[in-house]
């Protein structure tokens, strides 16, 4: 799915959403890489009130038939009994929240399971507890990373483009999380290191050579992920000495963007 910025929700407005409407309806949040997909579930769960549900990761692409559960012979009735992973605490008491994440990169064979789960709210043939909510995530089709849904899946679930916060937000985000002062300073004044290849013409995106830019092939790049990631280089850039710190900074956010964040660090030792 390709989306218009114009028609994308905050990254802060999917919790609000999946709260209200997921146990009803599977939203499938759809965004570029590294824009803060995945802290959802915490958010939801939050959302929801922590004594009542219990939240569920599951990484699709890496979960097999088997680690969900199995088909297990029963001695006394003399048929399959399914027994759910222990990831899955039915007995509990509590509702679950189910996040599927990377939904869009499941093998053929886990898309059936994963699909009965997201629809039917059953997994294996064992219903979740009433009230559970699933929901989960997935690229867009211009990021080309290729993530697919399957066209009769996709039109049983709601699909929302999510797009990237802006600077605003995720300087509010980061003063709550208690960044480094280099980090944030580098956010206010470089506020294109939150900028989104999504809507954006390629001469734009050429002067861009921080952020994800899906043409260029470059898997290391600013994202809120990465940055958050690079605030731990930062706030040991003392001990680690400038050229070890610039030399994480460029496997973390990329070449162009370690440049910028070494030269923050510096000028940061240079004022009183």
């Amino acid at each position: 799915m390709n989306a218009n910025i114009e028609n994308m929700i905050s990254i802060n407005d999917a919790p609000k959403l999946i709260a209200t409407v997921g146990n009803d309806v599977t939203v499938v949040l759809l965004g570029e890489p590294g824009i803060g997909k995945t802290n959802v579930l915490r958010k939801v769960h939050e959302t929801l009130g922590a004594d009542d549900y219990i939240p569920i990761y599951i990484d699709c692409p890496v979960i097999g038939d088997g680690d969900l559960g199995m088909r297990i012979p029963d001695r006394d009735t003399k048929q399959l009994e399914t027994y759910i992973s222990s990831l899955f605490p039915m007995q509990s008491g509590k509702k679950l929240i189910i996040m599927l994440d990377e939904i869009g990169k499941v093998s053929k064979m886990m898309g059936k399971v994963f699909t009965r789960l997201m629809l039917d709210r059953i997994l294996g043939d064992v219903p979740l507890p009433d009230g559970s909510i699933v929901f989960a995530t997935s690229n867009l089709r211009s990021d080309g990373v290729g993530d697919t849904i399957e066209g009769h899946v996709g039109n049983r679930v709601m699909r929302v483009p999510v797009r990237k916060a802006n600077h605003k937000e995720f300087l509010t985000y980061l003063a709550a999380t208690g960044a480094s002062s280099v980090l944030r300073a580098l956010v206010s004044i470089k506020p294109m290191l939150c900028a989104s290849y999504v809507g954006m013409s390629q001469d734009r995106l050429k002067d861009n050579p921080y952020i994800y830019n899906p043409t260029s092939g470059n898997s290391t790049y600013a994202s809120p992920r990465s940055m958050c990631k690079a605030d731990h280089i930062i706030k040991q850039s003392k001990v680690l000495g400038e050229r070890l710190t610039k030399i994480a900074l460029i496997g973390t956010v990329g070449e162009a963007a370690a440049e910028l964040f070494s030269a923050f660090i510096m000028m940061e030792k240079d004022l009183t």
